[in-house]
């Protein structure tokens, strides 16, 4: 059996990272992320804010029960933004953006 040499630590940009082939990933400090789907706001432990765009009613919806609703398919917030029906007023039509849990 071979035994697997330590990583490398290198530093680029004065942040460390194992070699090329790690697409650059930081292993501290701060990351955006691409939150453009109802899946990675549900894997990065963020809700929906969905903005109905008749009467401007404003729900915050769980990502991860929406997920469950959707059975597992990831959709764009775009799609789920033209999908949305107002169940106060019937509008079809609502902005959808990422939000913090509030607990």
């Amino acid at each position: 059996m071979m035994a697997l040499s330590p990583m490398k630590w290198k530093k680029k940009g004065g942040l460390p990272y194992i070699d090329e082939c790690s697409s650059y990933v930081p292993s501290g400090g701060m990351v955006r992320h691409k939150l453009d789907s109802v899946n990675e706001c549900a894997r990065r432990g963020y809700n929906l804010r969905i903005t109905c765009g008749g009467c401007n009613r404003v729900i915050e919806a769980n990502a991860v029960l929406m997920m469950q609703t959707l059975r597992g398919q990831s959709m764009a917030l775009h799609k789920l933004e033209e999908r949305a029906k107002c169940s106060e007023c019937g509008h079809r039509g609502a902005t959808v953006m990422p939000c913090e849990i509030n607990f």
